[in-house]
């Protein structure tokens, strides 16, 4: 029997990679994943035509979705007459969304989409008992999208299907207060993943009377190199994150427009807000030098971090689960200066840079950058180590990810 006979199969389930733009994350595991496991990708929604990288060796599979409908009221009508009614009508009294319009709606897209991927052949195979099933790893990369399948492939006799949930996927309260069948997916599966201390502990307090094992397993990224800092006359920022609502990179700008000294800001990224953050930037002072470059790969994040040395990150986010963009700073041996939502506490602390309250002005953030950059060198040569440190004991790609591969194995 070869090596690759006796691999196990894994099916992975992403929301859009790789027919997406996002696919740091997905491909750095997947890289790893292919030397372990049999893999077929899924993807639950279709993006954009033109594939993104996928390592070699891996089977890509349509996307089960080619757009998300719009659903109208009257839908509730043909739920009447599909044939697992009773599931989805005891989420319905269960939850008592038809007394919420948008959860309504809610409950009636995620029936729409489970009957759709209910038609698709290969959900049809995978929902058969067969003996290479015992052998077979179903894995939900995110906590929504494909995972609607769960309880209809629960009985099947997978290995085991696992669920890695994030942030958008986990904390309801972000989206609209509800996220559709959850508790129907937390009694099905085999393993929920949480790649924070914070979202276990958000999950068990609100599903505690559902019993459903759980591990945090953290991301990880892969490191930069530090670079030996220079002696330059300004004060370096970076911010690595989408140009979005949520993100506030504009705060980061709006602050730079109180700061008296010499700055150098860098931000990497893009998004639906994008216009207004160049917008704010055309108003900031000679004396503060900003660079929008837009998004960048991965590999050109840690490029950028191992050929320059910044002095501090910042990310002043509403809500995250645990930031990659935090660790590839660490990785690179930068202070960070974040919000203390999600799972940020659990790589953020005193000693590799500072924690502030979500509830942040452009006036307090300038106030703790300037004490930043009152830092003297042996100060800041502190906060490098132990940033660095950190990373090592905690945000380490290779090692995280082989401790999820031997969990996934066992």
């Amino acid at each position: 029997m070869n090596i690759e006979s006796r691999m196990k199969k894994l099916i992975f389930f992403s929301l859009s990679y790789p027919f997406s733009n996002d696919y740091s994350w997905k491909r750095n595991e997947l890289e790893k994943l292919v030397d372990h496991f049999d893999i077929t990708l899924v993807p639950f929604l279709f993006n954009k035509a033109k594939l993104t990288s996928v390592p070699n060796g891996i089977e890509i599979l349509s996307p089960f979705l080619q757009q998300i409908d719009v659903i109208k009221p009257s839908y509730f009508f043909k739920v009447l007459f599909k044939k697992h009614a009773a599931f989805y009508f005891r989420e319905l009294i269960r939850k008592r969304t038809f007394r919420n319009k948008i959860w309504f709606l809610e409950w009636l897209a995620a029936v729409d989409r489970i009957s759709k991927m209910l038609k698709d052949p290969f959900v049809r195979d995978l929902m058969r008992f067969r003996k290479e099933n015992e052998n077979t790893i179903l894995y939900f990369y995110w906590g929504v999208g494909s995972t609607l399948l769960i309880p209809f492939l629960a009985r099947y006799n997978y290995h085991k299907i696992v669920v890695r949930f994030h942030g958008f996927d986990l904390y309801e309260e972000r989206k609209t207060g509800y996220i559709p069948f959850r508790t129907d997916l937390l009694k099905s599966l085999d393993h929920a993943i949480y790649i924070s201390e914070d979202g276990l502990k958000y999950a068990r307090s609100k599903y505690g009377h559902v019993n459903f094992q759980s591990h945090v397993f953290k991301l990880g990224s892969k490191s930069a190199n530090p670079p030996k800092p220079d002696h330059h006359q300004s004060f370096r920022i970076v911010s690595c994150s989408n140009v979005i609502p949520l993100k506030r990179v504009e705060l980061i700008a709006q602050a730079l427009k109180l700061i008296p000294f010499k700055v150098e800001w860098l931000h990497m990224g893009d998004g639906e807000t994008f216009e207004d953050l160049k917008k704010i930037c055309q108003e900031l002072p000679a004396h503060i030098m900003v660079q929008l470059p837009g998004r960048f790969t991965p590999e050109k994040v840690l490029e950028v971090y191992s050929e320059k040395s910044f002095d501090l990150f910042i990310n002043v986010s509403t809500s995250e689960g645990l930031p990659v963009s935090i660790m590839e700073a660490l990785s690179a041996g930068i202070p960070v200066l974040a919000t203390q939502v999600g799972g940020t506490a659990e790589i953020v602390n005193e000693f590799n840079g500072k924690l502030v309250d979500p509830d942040l002005n452009p006036a307090k953030l300038a106030e703790i950058i300037s004490e930043f950059r009152a830092l003297d060198a042996g100060q800041l040569a502190a906060y490098r180590k132990a940033a660095r440190e950190t990373y090592e004991d905690k945000c380490d790609f290779d090692k995280l990810t082989q401790n999820f591969i031997r969990f996934l194995e066992s």
